[in-house]
C-alpha cells in the first residue's frame, strides 16, 4: 500500500476505529466519482478509464 502511494504522490490516511462519521468523508470522493465524472462515459480498458 505504501509503495502504491508513493508511486502516486499521494498518501493513505486510514479513518479511526469505531468512528463511522470519518468513513462517509473517505467514501464520498469515490461516490462522485462513480455518480458524476464516470457516469454515462463508456472506455475501452481499465487503463484509458483510469
Amino acid at each position: 500500500m505504501a509503495d502504491f502511494a508513493r508511486h502516486y504522490g499521494t498518501v493513505v490516511v486510514p479513518t479511526e476505529p469505531y468512528r463511522p462519521e470519518h468513513k462517509g468523508k473517505v467514501e464520498a470522493g469515490v461516490k462522485y466519482a462513480q455518480d458524476n465524472a464516470c457516469k454515462g462515459r463508456t472506455f475501452d480498458s481499465l487503463g484509458a478509464q483510469n
